[in-house]
């Protein structure tokens, strides 16, 4: 978990193997892991779409993402 938490802080690379394994395990595709559209959504924009995500997000999603939101809000 630290070397993840390195690589997004950039304080370590990762090697295209790791982050096809990064993006498997998150059920996107490297690109994907680039997308910066997001990005340059206000905060509002963003709100509504976590809102709908998760409104729309099953259980087992729903605990992935609040596994997620726990571990990043340290």
């Amino acid at each position: 978990m630290q070397y993840l938490g390195d690589v997004e802080r950039g304080k370590a690379n990762a090697t295209i193997n790791v982050l096809g394994k990064i993006a498997q395990a998150l059920g996107i595709s490297v690109a994907e892991l680039f997308d910066t559209a997001e990005f340059q959504l206000s905060t509002e924009d963003l709100r509504k779409l976590m809102s709908d995500y998760i409104s729309k997000a099953d259980n087992n999603t729903l605990r992935q993402l609040y596994g997620i939101t726990r571990i990043i809000s340290r």
